[in-house]
């Protein structure tokens, strides 16, 4: 699993991906017995507030519900399935437990550290450690310790602020099991290695509604 971080700050957590105005904002949409679905294929990506993030291992679907007024819908990501290049079986959505696992313990991060050693006169560099660790005579200011917020200069302390990283936003982005209450959006995730050039139709089946993406 390659998690490529295309963006990285601080993030304050809030609400899900809100649904647009109108289901015309999506490139599909669909009527549903009483309901409208609406979906745009995001390829790789997920887009989180100020930061976006690529998983080569799956694709994904932002996905839209506007149901009926004085109608119940409940939501059930196992009724929705993806059909790639006509091929069958179609795909179901990937839990995002699981997405959000592979994303936390990605292979590649399991690499051996290296540290390289070096003297300038009596003092050590050490190469490869926390570039919190310094050398006799170094003039910068300290690391504030842990858990004390930086300070800008002046002496002004920098408010923290939550930081989410990018497997929470796998799972706080994603759609849940359960009622909808008014326009609602979340992402679905399909596994998919392959690249995305191959994919020359792609189809999000959902009852009797076939919403081409691609």
């Amino acid at each position: 699993m390659r998690l490529l971080l295309l963006a990285a700050s601080t993030l304050l957590a809030q609400e899900s991906i809100p649904a647009r105005a109108k289901p015309s904002d999506y490139k599909v949409s669909a009527v549903v017995g009483p309901h409208t679905i609406a979906a745009d294929f995001l390829g790789h990506t997920i887009s989180a507030p100020e930061s976006t993030f690529v998983t080569n291992d799956y694709i994904v679907i932002e996905l839209a519900v506007f149901p009926a007024a004085r109608s119940d819908y409940r939501f059930d990501s196992g009724k929705y399935t993806l059909r790639v290049n006509g091929k069958k079986p179609e795909m179901l959505p990937q839990a995002p437990g699981f997405v959000a696992a592979a994303l936390k313990y990605p292979s590649w991060e399991q690499r051996p550290r290296i540290e390289a050693t070096g003297g300038i006169g009596n003092a050590g560099v050490i190469l490869g450690r926390d570039p919190a660790a310094r050398f006799p005579g170094d003039r910068r200011a300290p690391a504030p310790p842990p858990g004390m917020p930086p300070k800008q200069p002046g002496g002004v302390e920098i408010e923290k602020r939550e930081m989410l990283r990018p497997e929470e936003w796998v799972t706080k982005l994603a759609w849940e099991y359960g009622p909808v209450k008014g326009p609602s959006a979340g992402l679905l995730y399909f596994p998919f290695r392959g690249k995305l050039d191959k994919i020359k139709k792609l189809e999000l089946l959902y009852a009797d509604a076939v919403l081409v993406l691609r």
